[in-house]
């Protein structure tokens, strides 16, 4: 089956309360259609309303306000078109019976107009027809973005917008790429010592480490669920830091990948990444990518996103590199784990190896010198 066939387009269904009965009609029939209708009928209990009307809004594929004489009336449907429209929401508007939708607002769009029955909706919304809006819609230029400037904001925002997408939604799969990926980070109480190793004893304060920590456990609830791919670069050397804060980080990864927790995760190896690269897509729910970056200040300059569109090219083009890595590779999606696990305890050996071949000319060096 062709990856657009199994995708379950999300459509955020808009309309007065009057109005009820056609909205129950439009949401069922895009079911039918396999596309997954966001309302009012399906939002969490104990989350605030407005704030969920917008999320929903601004994680969908689609947006579909049904315009009646009612619904033209009332200020939060005109409010939520708005909402849609600023974020470059494809809209799909149904005009239904006699009512005039908003000239101002929809001169651009056009509406499919039914009857009070909905007579045609069958013919008029189809599956093929959400593919087509939706495809329209997946270059980046229609994503709205929001911008991390510094590493902290960038970690900090990850761990709330994947929390957001598990505690609203549900998880979903991840896909990151760029050094260690997010699953270096140890996920240890913040006095173990790990947190010094990694830093070769530099200190980076305790809100970097718990903010780190959110990270690395909010992509784990997530990557524990669902499958998940990550590209890395173990052959990194952290020359600041040094080959112990090294050896921390290869470990720390190697603990996750041999954990209970990684039995949904597929490894892909790039040893030529650009330094700066740093990509996380957390389902088709919000992709997140730094276009800046550097040893001991991180990731900087993170554009995140929720346009459901335009994270669909991302995720193409993530698979693509990712099938081209583990062919280049010789592995296969359902090795790529072990055979990660056994290339990150080489590094770890010939690390170890390095150390004591070190230690021991320094020691040779001082006897001559005595």
């Amino acid at each position: 089956m062709p990856e657009h066939e199994s995708v379950r387009y999300r459509v955020f269904v808009s309309y007065s309360h009057e109005d009820y009965n056609a909205a129950e009609k439009v949401v069922n029939h895009l079911k039918e259609i396999r596309c997954e209708p966001k309302w009012d009928e399906g939002f969490n209990r104990f989350h605030g309303f407005p704030e969920q009307i917008r999320l929903f809004i601004a994680h969908a594929h689609a947006f579909l306000p049904l315009i009646t004489v009612t619904s033209s009336q009332r200020g939060w449907v005109h409010q939520e078109i708005g909402f849609a429209i600023a974020h470059n929401i494809p809209m799909m508007p149904i005009v239904i019976g006699e009512a005039l939708p908003d000239k101002a607002m929809m001169r651009d769009i056009q509406a499919a107009v039914l009857n009070e029955n909905l007579d045609g909706l069958e013919e008029v919304l189809t599956r093929e027809e959400v593919q087509r809006v939706v495809r329209r819609h997946s270059d980046r230029h229609w994503a709205v973005y929001q911008c991390a400037e510094t590493m902290l904001d960038r970690t900090r925002m990850l761990a709330e917008w994947a929390d957001q997408v598990r505690d609203l939604f549900r998880p979903a799969a991840v896909r990151q790429k760029g050094a260690l990926s997010s699953f270096h980070i140890p996920d240890k109480r913040l006095t173990h010592r790990v947190w010094k190793d990694r830093y070769a004893g530099f200190s980076p304060g305790e809100k970097q480490c718990r903010l780190h920590l959110d990270e690395r456990r909010a992509l784990t609830e997530h990557a524990k669920a669902c499958p998940t791919r990550i590209i890395v670069d173990p052959s990194l050397s952290y020359d600041r830091y040094g080959p112990a804060a090294r050896a921390s980080r290869l470990a720390s990864l190697l603990e996750f990948l041999e954990s209970r927790d990684a039995r949904n995760v597929q490894v892909a190896v790039n040893t030529d990444m650009p330094p700066a690269e740093s990509l996380t897509l957390v389902g088709d729910w919000f992709a997140a990518e730094a276009i800046s970056g550097a040893e001991r200040k991180g990731y900087r300059h993170t554009n995140f996103t929720r346009h459901a569109p335009s994270i669909h090219r991302q995720i193409e083009m993530f698979d693509n590199e990712f099938d081209e890595l583990l062919a280049e590779a010789g592995w296969t999606a359902k090795s790529s784990r072990s055979m990660c696990i056994r290339l990150l305890k080489k590094e770890l050996a010939e690390g170890r190896r390095q150390t004591r071949n070190t230690t021991t000319r320094r020691k040779r060096k001082t006897k001559r010198k005595n």
